[in-house]
């Protein structure tokens, strides 16, 4: 028997160590590790720019700040 299991962004953050990832839009989970640079807008990971949501922007250059 074959089951199919629905785990959603917001549940799969939660199983996450908050200390070594960090949410920055409603699409995107990345690992601090693996950020390179940032601004107040895009956070660059492996030569990529992801925009970091309005919503999550407060909260994400906090945790950066403490990195």
């Amino acid at each position: 028997m074959r089951r199919n299991t629905i785990v959603t962004r917001s549940n799969f953050e939660a199983i996450l160590p908050s200390d070594c990832f960090i949410r920055l839009h409603r699409s995107y989970i990345v690992s601090v590790s693996k950020i390179s640079s940032y601004t107040n807008e895009y956070i660059e990971v492996t030569k990529k720019a992801i925009s970091i949501s309005r919503s999550y922007k407060e909260s994400v250059l906090q945790k950066l700040a403490q990195v």
